[in-house]
């Protein structure tokens, strides 16, 4: 079931098919998240069909998760549901409540699932520079030419904000290396719509976040001269385009007066 970053047959782009059921469902509940929870819990239910499927090599990950890990969800799934239930009027709201937390450890339960195997990484990078182009192509085209900053979504930050969880996703191909041309191109082009996003919404915890992120970066993998210059390159866009974007922003008066 597990493919491999080169298939036998000689098809590459194979290794970015999710290799399994369980998989399938957690790229479903994530891509089509921003859309509302209906696709997000259909992507949760394709998860659970698949981890049934694969019984065995669940428990077998479960006895390996750390013991502080194990504990710190049973913590989380006990307070989270004690507090719920003193802030609830009645127990469809306790659930309601609850859920939240509930969901929270399954996802990351089944992110260590779905991201054990070799290869998941590569496809999940994909999936995800994927989808920062896509979302920064449509953000882009709404705040230049339609006047709206937050495309299809109803919070002005929200361009900004998505970047926190992914801007270390995207960032990594700077500091290793991508093999192929058209990896490459993917990169650059979702890096460049990340720093478009980022710059369109102006979050100042994006700002801390990402900054720290970086930083985090450049102590742990000490990038050598071209990476760092790369890095340069890439402040250096994000820069020209925060020059574009900040006269068009409702920031700007506020950042003019400053």
């Amino acid at each position: 079931m597990i493919l491999n970053d080169v298939t036998a047959n000689g098809r590459p782009m194979k290794r970015f098919i999710p290799y399994s059921i369980a998989e399938t469902g957690f790229l479903i509940a994530l891509m089509l998240a921003p859309l509302g929870p209906v696709p997000r819990y259909f992507g949760w239910f394709i998860a659970i069909i698949g981890l049934f499927r694969q019984r065995s090599e669940v428990k077998e990950m479960m006895k390996d998760l750390p013991l502080f890990l194990k504990i710190s969800f049973s913590v989380l799934l006990l307070w989270g549901g004690a507090i719920t239930l003193f802030k609830s009027p009645d127990l469809f709201y306790w659930a309601k409540g609850w859920s939240l937390v509930v969901e929270f450890v399954f996802s990351v339960l089944l992110a260590c699932f779905v991201l054990r195997l070799p290869g998941a990484f590569t496809r999940w990078r994909f999936y995800t520079e994927f989808l920062i182009l896509c979302l920064g192509i449509h953000i882009s085209w709404s705040f230049f030419f339609n006047g709206y900053g937050q495309g299809i979504f109803p919070l002005y930050t929200f361009p900004s904000t998505v970047t926190i969880p992914l801007f270390s996703i995207i960032l990594l191909p700077l500091f290793t290396k991508v093999p192929s041309l058209g990896g490459r191109f993917l990169h650059y082009f979702s890096l460049a719509s990340l720093c478009a996003m980022f710059t369109i919404g102006l979050s100042s915890g994006a700002i801390i976040s990402n900054v720290g992120a970086l930083l985090i970066f450049l102590i742990i993998l000490r990038p050598g001269k071209k990476q760092i210059a790369m890095a340069l390159a890439v402040i250096t866009i994000a820069g020209l385009i925060l020059a574009t974007a900040l006269p068009h922003s409702k920031q700007w008066p506020i950042l003019r007066n400053l």
